[in-house]
């Protein structure tokens, strides 16, 4: 962000011409989608935390624990 800051406001400082930032613009636009990328990660992953925290509580944490083992064993091969 500093290297894109320094692109777009350093030109005003020494008092350079005007300047094309569509560079600049794309850098911005990429950067937004990335960031709702993971926001709709972490939204996910709260949802799935969420649910295994209720499914903890009504069978119990021992039982839970030994589901998630077996279930990574299985996807591990």
């Amino acid at each position: 962000m500093s290297t894109l800051s320094k692109s777009i406001f350093s030109p005003l400082l020494n008092g350079g011409a005007t300047q094309d930032y569509g560079e600049e613009l794309k850098t911005i636009g990429l950067n937004a989608i990335r960031c709702s990328k993971v926001d709709e990660s972490l939204v996910g992953l709260s949802r799935l935390l969420t649910f295994f925290d209720a499914n903890m509580r009504l069978l119990g944490q021992k039982q839970v624990r030994v589901r998630i083992r077996t279930c990574s064993a299985t996807s591990s091969r």
